[in-house]
Parts: structure tokens; C-alpha cells; sequence
């Protein structure tokens, strides 16, 4: 009897871990592309002219 209980706490405190993990990965990547969009919306037109004087 004891044995499942710890091997039961065992498993669901793994999968609540792993289950963060998860939601921050993606929260992670959600907002990476987020700012990879703000980004691109200033860049220039050119990015290799990245000194480029001119106003978009």
C-alpha cells in the first residue's frame, strides 16, 4: 500500500513538473516570435543596409 502511494506522489508531482515546463516552453516561444515580429516591422528594407540613413 505504501509503496503506491509514493510511486502515485512519484508520478504526479513528474507530471506537473514536466507539465510547466511545457506551458513555459511555449509561453517561451510565443513571445520570441512576438518580438521577432515587432522586430522585422522596424528592420529596413534592406537588411543588409543596416546603417541606412533613410526614414522608412
Amino acid at each position: 500500500m505504501y509503496d503506491n502511494t509514493v510511486h502515485r506522489d512519484y508520478v504526479k508531482t513528474e507530471m506537473e513538473y514536466r507539465l510547466g515546463r511545457i506551458r513555459a516552453d511555449i509561453a517561451g516561444r510565443r513571445q520570441r516570435r512576438a518580438l521577432s515580429r515587432r522586430h522585422a516591422d522596424t528592420w529596413p528594407d534592406d537588411a543588409g543596409d543596416v546603417t541606412s540613413p533613410r526614414a522608412r
